[in-house]
């Protein structure tokens, strides 16, 4: 009934279940429905032509009719652009983005689409909901296409509980925006587009969406036409266009299901080349020479005793996998939140954004994030870092499912665990190593299903340690470790070492150790990295680990200043040529 009502009437979904209920007799509260839920969001107030007469000649000739534009509300601004207008469930119009009402051409060097600004040039605020969202019926199965026209072409051919993707199909926030009307659905469909980008989004959607419930629509990459030439199919609207309603109603038709996540033919086995791997580096050189990079899909084994550097380390992996595009979450059972956010700030922040203070008590000095910068970063990493909330439920089952839940709904890419003893494994002492071993394995498999990089702290058996390390040192999970990837130990290195030995006739029997920290590769399952022995400094201002002065001097994005040639403020003691301690010369 309420599908009838959408589609006779052209109601909203809430406007049909209102209609519903008065014909019912059954008294009901519709008052959200159109009410704003926040009096600062800057809601669109776009203004119409008098008639739509480009915007229906336009989509004509893409195969969508003025009825289709009337029945998703489509409108036309003063220019003869197109306006899309994205209301979420409560019937409020939250996004309204302008296209071109004709083809635009990369000469042209002008956007095609935008979203909505006011006659002062100030952009309306807008909320990555679904395109067509409060008119799908949630009892009847979902297609979300990758583009408003894809969702027309649809719509035009039938299927009217069709959404589409706000953003392109590189961007996901739509997910965790519209999760919970996401979780109505016992089927969806996704239509990606015909090329590697829509390849990926496919993936990547199918994976946070639940393959249990996903279709995939797959579209022709060419038709032949009448005069029998072949014509690439770029996504459903290119379909409708050249193959017509019949094309598009048979691809949606045949939509396969997810396959069984469990097996893999082995035909379809993809030939393995570690360079295609997504993954990221450190800037720190030997160890990218090493380890190439941390790839997705992999888990890693962090050791070292108390003070070694694994919290300069870790803070050194978020801010790097953030960097280059892969957000994290962080579950830490030693460092409050706050504590552990002030570690990350300092990596980000780097030496020119700290200012140094010395103590009224001893007069040794320390150094704060300065006001500016700790600002900026908050806004810049808003959504690209999520932790583990202080005193919530440490259960392994509460933390995998958590995980899991991050992964699907934000698109987390880099998980990490710090440490494994500080998680409640749910055992005892009869049972506790098995429990490390099923722990251990279970992120294992995690980082594999999800395609993340997983980072795991196993501290050693003996915390007051001062040797270097092997497999063989860690808590009672050495046959779940040999499962892992890749294993690091950090090894703080000691006064002594770094003096050397000398013998009675001057004669070097050990030479100075320069670093103050090396990480031992102990194992690297992809290539050459094990036996590896990494050198690093540390840098007490900005807490990061260093191996040059361009490392020490890393710009992260948020920081948009210019420094030039201006030296660090705290030039590091670490680096004794002049050159090196200003900079490189030009």
């Amino acid at each position: 009934m309420i599908g009838a009502l959408i589609a006779a009437k052209h109601c909203t979904f809430l406007e049909a279940c209102e209609q519903l209920f008065e014909l019912a007799g059954v008294d009901y509260d519709f008052t959200e429905r159109g009410s704003v839920s926040s009096h600062e969001y800057y809601y669109p107030d776009p203004v119409y032509a008098d008639n739509k007469d480009k915007v229906y000649a336009y989509w004509q000739s893409r195969g969508i009719t003025p009825g289709t534009i009337d029945y998703l509300g489509i409108e036309e601004d003063l220019e003869g652009n197109t306006l899309f207008q994205y209301w979420d469930t409560n019937d409020v119009l939250v996004t309204v983005k302008v296209r071109k009402s004709y083809n635009v051409q990369k000469q042209d060097k002008i956007p095609k689409i935008k979203f909505l600004t006011d006659a002062h040039g100030k952009a309306f605020d807008n909320t990555p909901v679904l395109y067509n969202i409060n008119r799908v019926n949630t009892t009847q199965p979902l297609i979300i296409t990758s583009g408003e026209g894809d969702c027309a072409a649809a719509i035009e051919c039938g299927f009217l509980n069709t959404c589409s993707i706000c953003g392109g199909d590189a961007n996901f926030n739509w997910v965790a925006e519209c999760w919970d009307f996401l979780q109505s659905f016992d089927e969806i469909l996704i239509v990606p587009d015909n090329d590697v980008s829509g390849e990926k989004y496919a993936k990547t959607v199918t994976t946070r969406l639940g393959e249990y419930r996903i279709k995939l629509v797959h579209l022709p990459k060419a038709i032949t036409l009448e005069d029998g030439t072949k014509q690439a199919i770029k996504d459903l609207n290119d379909l409708l266009i050249y193959g017509g309603r019949e094309a598009v109603s048979d691809a949606i038709r045949n939509a396969q299901d997810s396959k069984i996540d469990a097996i893999v033919d082995y035909s379809d086995v993809k030939k393995f080349d570690m360079s295609q791997v997504d993954g990221f580096t450190t800037g720190i050189q030997a160890m990218d020479r090493a380890v190439d990079k941390f790839y997705m899909g992999t888990t890693n084994i962090l050791t070292g005793v108390s003070g070694s550097g694994k919290s300069s380390w870790l803070s050194t992996i978020i801010c790097k996998s953030i960097e280059q595009g892969f957000p994290v979450f962080v579950y830490s059972g030693e460092l409050s939140n706050p504590s552990l956010k002030n570690w990350i700030d300092c990596v980000h922040a780097g030496q020119r954004n700290m200012t140094e203070y010395r103590s009224t008590r001893t007069g040794a000095p320390y150094y704060t994030l300065n006001t500016m910068a700790y600002n900026a970063i908050n806004a810049y990493y808003k959504g690209q870092i999520y932790f583990y909330k202080d005193g919530f439920d440490q259960r392994a089952s509460s933390l995998l499912a958590t995980m899991e839940a991050v992964v699907r709904k934000y698109g987390v890419k880099t998980v990490v665990i710090d440490n494994m003893s500080s998680v409640d494994l749910e055992c005892d002492d009869k049972n506790k190593y098995f429990k490390q071993d099923e722990f251990i394995r279970k992120v294992i498999d995690f980082s594999k299903r999800f395609d993340v990089c997983c980072w795991v702290v196993i501290h050693p058996k003996k915390m007051d340690m001062l040797r270097r390390m092997n497999i063989f040192d860690l808590q009672g999970v050495v046959g779940a470790v040999n499962l892992s990837h890749r294993v690091l130990a950090l090894y703080r290195v000691q006064p002594k070492e770094k003096e050397g030995v000398i013998g009675r006739n001057g004669q070097v029997i050990t030479p100075p150790n320069p670093w103050d920290v090396e990480i031992e590769v102990l194992k690297d399952r992809f290539g050459s990295g094990t036996g590896k022995t990494i050198g690093m400094w540390y840098d007490v201002p900005s807490k990061r680990f260093f191996d040059s002065y361009l490392t020490l001097d890393h710009i992260y994005p948020w920081d948009t200043k210019d420094y030039g040639d201006l030296p660090l403020p705290y030039p590091p003691p670490q680096l004794t040529d002049k050159e090196e301690v200003f900079g490189p010369s030009t």
